[in-house]
């Protein structure tokens, strides 16, 4: 019996397109497509608070690293700015200015505030609570998490 032990690197050893920001890239280009044919990906993608996030730092050159733990760090990194606004979960979602000014919170806040479209950050957003906004992220995490099998299928199984 033989058995083959992969680690970690594996993929990106090989030349594999599985770095976070190769996914980013493809759903840059998805996007440019007028008549894409891969209805899926636009549909899972199309006003998608991570997508829209993550495409956004990487645009503007703000996303942290090269690996998956980084993407984890940029997730966690939201989660805990709401968390430290209120423990509550059914309390209403502060407006903007009451939170610190972190560039990629703002940046977070304006684009899901987009998806009401709402022209001044979440405080515009008609009595959504915390509750609300965690069931909207994890949501959209699925829909993120299903755009990045797709693109495994079509971009690295194909290699």
């Amino acid at each position: 019996m033989r058995i083959l032990i992969l680690g970690n690197g594996f993929d990106l050893a090989h030349n594999l397109p599985t770095k976070y920001t190769d996914f980013l890239e493809y759903i840059i280009e998805q996007r440019k497509i007028e008549k894409n044919e891969n209805v899926t990906i636009c549909e899972l993608t199309t006003k998608n608070i991570w997508i829209d996030y993550f495409v956004h730092l990487y645009e503007i050159n703000l996303l942290r690293g090269m690996n998956w733990i980084d993407f984890e760090l940029e997730i966690s990194h939201i989660l805990q700015m709401f968390d430290e606004c209120d423990s509550n979960i059914y309390n209403k979602i502060v407006p903007l200015s009451e939170l610190n000014k972190d560039k990629k919170m703002v940046a977070f806040y304006n684009l899901y505030a987009g998806r009401f479209n709402c022209s001044d950050g979440i405080k515009d957003i008609p009595k959504q609570t915390y509750i609300e906004l965690i069931e909207n992220l994890k949501f959209d995490m699925e829909r993120m998490i299903k755009a990045f099998e797709i693109y495994l299928i079509e971009r690295v199984e194909e290699i």
